[in-house]
């Protein structure tokens, strides 16, 4: 398992993303929050929450919740 560590005072804004591909409609497929730095020459950090193509035990709503939560944390 690979860890990242991320320092929030380098963070300038987070963004939640989320993904219903066209094949599963109604359905979150995808969630994760983008780290945008302050400095614009820092590549943003992804986090992701859920992915069905790697997670096929977890709920998305249930993480979504969760990723909205950090995202007013960070915020």
């Amino acid at each position: 398992m690979e860890v990242d560590l991320v320092n929030l005072t380098e963070i300038a804004n987070c963004e939640l993303k989320i993904v219903n591909f066209p094949d599963r409609p109604g359905k979150t497929n995808f969630v994760s929050l983008v780290l945008l730095y302050k400095k614009t020459e820092v590549k943003p950090f992804e986090m992701v929450f859920h992915n069905d193509e790697d997670d096929i035990n977890s709920e998305a709503e249930v993480q979504l919740q969760k990723a909205k939560k950090w995202q007013k944390l960070i915020n």
